[in-house]
């Protein structure tokens, strides 16, 4: 088999429980990146930008028992929380972090956003939308790169299946 389809299967099956192990907020730094994914989600949504102030639906805002601590009750929330729905989407202004990078390193996750927007998901949805919409991204673009590199092929698929790179 080619190198690249076997980064697939390997990349998609540790995804698939990194996504689950990593609960949203398990990094100190994901609640600048996701605010920043939220920022250009507002974008797409004609809400428009705002720097230090952002529009969020009212659940949103709140968090749903996501904790930086992963705990039972954080995967608990996970579990609970999955494939809720809401029908609030009245929009308040919040405070919030961000990130300064380009607009096309956020645009994968800030898609899966406003699509869980539109779709009217809860808050976890919402968050695990966002993370699928980068993680494949992500595979296609290793993908990509593993087949087209002439020398490191082993090496690049190696780094691509750390926890940290995906």
């Amino acid at each position: 088999a080619r190198l690249e389809w076997i980064f697939v299967v390997l990349v998609m099956v540790s995804g698939f429980f990194y996504q689950f192990l990593l609960t949203p907020f398990s990094s100190p730094d994901e609640p600048a990146h996701i605010d920043t994914a939220y920022r250009y989600s507002n974008v797409f949504l004609g809400n428009g930008y705002g720097d230090e102030e952002i529009l969020k639906r009212i659940g949103d805002q709140e968090g749903s028992g996501l904790s930086t601590q992963p705990s039972v009750s954080t995967y608990r929330a996970v579990h609970d929380g999955l494939f809720q729905t809401t029908e609030d989407t009245a929009l308040t202004m919040t405070t919030a972090g961000g990130v300064s990078t380009p607009f096309w390193l956020y645009l994968p996750s800030s898609l899966g956003i406003t699509l869980g927007r539109l779709l009217n998901v809860g808050y976890i949805p919402l968050l695990y939308l966002g993370r699928i919409f980068n993680f494949a991204a992500f595979t296609i673009m290793v993908f990509f790169s593993i087949r087209r590199t002439p020398v490191g092929k082993l090496a690049m698929l190696v780094a691509a299946l750390l926890p940290m790179s995906m």
